[in-house]
């Protein structure tokens, strides 16, 4: 079952005054609202318990969250906290969450020295294993279902590449600076999210 808070953390990220904060400095007073307001959103979550949008869509900018939000039907109950907590927009605090895991995924594969593998290589990847399951006798609808959490995988993680490769230079060393904190606060995110359940 996915919450509205779900949502907001899904591989996840983060923000104050009614300004448009695109272009905003990052800064943990802005974290600290983005978290707030996850927090009141989670109200929603029986009215909207099968809500369910791709994480792919946090790495496509603000625009394309609010439309995603407005898709899912949660837009009209989601504005009002969004706005009460200092955003003037869900499009505003998309972008600004998007800003953030650009950063962190860039910082990730970074610290763990893990090169973004070319988009040709996960593609023969991806074809060599529907020629195995074929080959295995296996139904080719069967065999799609199978790899569509892998194409869904490698889409999302060619749009965070994409992101990370765009990244202001300025948002990269915020979240470099409190990486430790920002984790902290998601675990703790996650942790509540799942004594929910």
């Amino acid at each position: 079952m996915k919450t509205i808070r779900h949502i907001l953390i899904s591989m996840a990220f983060l923000f104050g005054a009614a300004t448009s904060f695109a272009d905003e400095p990052l800064s943990k007073a802005l974290v600290e609202k983005f978290f707030s307001t996850m927090e009141q959103a989670e109200t929603l979550s029986d009215k909207y318990p099968d809500i369910d949008i791709g994480a792919d869509v946090f790495f496509d900018g603000g625009e394309a969250f609010e439309e995603a939000i407005k898709k899912s039907g949660a837009y009209k109950d989601l504005l009002p906290i969004v706005k009460k907590n200092g955003f003037k927009s869900v499009e505003d605090m998309g972008s600004v969450m998007s800003r953030l895991m650009a950063a962190m995924f860039a910082i990730h594969y970074e610290k763990d020295q893990m090169a973004m593998p070319d988009s040709k290589d996960v593609e023969k990847m991806i074809a060599e294993q529907k020629k195995q399951y074929l080959a295995a006798g296996m139904p080719e609808a069967e065999v799609e279902k199978m790899l569509e959490t892998m194409n869904e995988m490698y889409s999302m993680h060619q749009k965070a590449k994409a992101a990370a490769e765009n990244i202001d230079p300025a948002d990269l060393k915020f979240v470099r600076e409190n990486m430790a904190y920002l984790e902290q606060k998601f675990e703790s995110e996650e942790d509540g999210l799942s004594g929910n359940k």
